[in-house]
């Protein structure tokens, strides 16, 4: 990559970084979203003096991939040109979830 860059042939302003299965990574992210929301109905249930029976509705509020996934390439000074594609530490996937709760008396 380096070589191809110093014969000034191209240019790469920004690299992206994805993952192999995202539906899996995802579908994580849902769960946690899962999770997230049971603790905090928990939290108000509780706050209210109530208690959480079953849940009656659930809908997929919003999963997506990474925005932040890519990097920015530095910029060619005094003619050279170097090229060093290094990987995000991590890629973060969000998910939230909308949640319904039957409550009931404690």
């Amino acid at each position: 990559m380096t070589a191809l860059a110093n014969t000034g042939l191209l240019k790469i302003n920004t690299v992206t970084f994805d993952v192999k299965n995202r539906r899996a990574v995802l579908n994580e992210a849902r769960r946690a979203a899962v999770i997230d929301a049971r603790e905090q109905a928990d939290v108000y249930a509780d706050a209210a003096g109530l208690r959480l029976v079953e849940i009656t509705d659930i809908a997929d509020g919003n999963a997506r991939p990474p925005i932040s996934g890519e990097a920015d390439l530095p910029v060619a000074h005094e003619g050279v040109r170097t090229l060093a594609i290094l990987p995000p530490a991590t890629l973060r996937f969000d998910a939230s979830v909308q949640m319904r709760w039957r409550i009931a008396p404690r």
